[in-house]
C-alpha cells in the first residue's frame, strides 16, 4: 500500500487513493476554499492520491449548487487554486467529470434534463428530454472542453463518472436508454456514447 506507483505516467507516492464523494462544499460553481482544505487534509492524512472535487458539471444543461462548473472557463483561477493546495500538501489530484442526465432535477435550471431516452429516474420522478444526435454529439463535445480546462487548471489527470448520477451510466443501462439508434439496443450499441466521449477526451488531454 506504501509503494510508489504510477498510473498512466503519473507518479503517486503511494497506492492510497481517496475516492470522490459529494461534500457540497461548492458555492455558485466554484470549489471553495473549505472544499480544497478538505482534499488536501486526505493528503496530509496519507493518501498519494486525491479524487475531486466529485461530480463537477461537463455543460450548463445540468446544474446545481453542490456541483462546481468545469466548464465554466470563468473558474480556471478558482480550479488552480484546488490543484496547488493538494500539490503543496504533497499529493496527486484527478478531476472528476459528469453530467447527471435523469438523475437530476430541473428546477435549479428551469429545463429539462437530457437524457437517452424518455424514462424517468427513481431518484427524482422527473421526465427527461430524449437526446438527438446532435445533442449527443454537442454534449460530448461538452466533455472535452471540461476535461481541457482541468488540464489547464492543472489537474494530474481526469475520470468520467459513471456511476450514480451520471449521464455515461444511464446509456449503458437498459433501463434508461430504450433509442433504437446507433446509440441503444445492445450493449455494444448502449457503450457507444461511453466509448466515444472517452475516445474524445483522450485525444485532447
Amino acid at each position: 500500500l506504501l509503494q510508489e506507483a504510477e498510473i498512466a505516467g503519473t507518479p503517486v507516492s503511494n497506492r492510497a487513493v481517496f475516492r470522490p464523494y459529494r461534500t457540497n462544499l461548492a458555492e455558485k460553481g466554484r470549489p471553495t476554499e473549505e472544499l480544497n482544505e478538505h482534499l488536501a487534509a486526505r493528503v496530509r492524512g496519507g493518501a498519494g492520491l486525491v479524487i475531486g472535487p466529485a461530480k463537477m458539471l461537463v455543460d450548463p444543461s445540468a446544474s446545481g449548487p453542490w456541483f462546481v462548473n468545469a466548464y465554466d472557463e470563468e473558474i480556471l483561477p478558482d480550479l488552480r487554486s484546488t490543484t496547488e493546495t493538494v500539490h503543496d500538501a504533497g499529493g496527486k489530484i484527478f478531476g472528476q467529470l459528469t453530467h447527471p442526465g435523469a438523475e437530476a432535477t430541473g428546477d435549479w435550471e428551469m429545463q429539462a434534463q437530457l437524457a437517452p431516452s424518455a424514462v424517468a429516474s427513481d431518484a427524482t420522478y422527473e421526465m427527461p428530454t430524449p437526446m438527438t444526435q446532435d445533442e449527443i454529439h454537442r454534449l460530448q463535445q461538452s466533455f472535452v472542453d471540461a476535461a481541457t480546462n482541468l488540464s489547464e487548471a492543472g489537474f494530474d489527470g481526469i475520470e468520467l463518472a459513471a456511476g450514480p448520477y451520471s449521464i455515461l451510466r444511464q446509456f449503458l443501462s437498459p433501463k434508461f436508454n430504450i433509442r433504437d439508434d446507433a446509440y441503444g439496443g445492445s450493449w455494444e450499441s448502449r457503450a457507444t456514447f461511453v466509448n466515444e466521449t472517452l475516445a474524445a477526451v483522450t485525444n485532447r488531454v
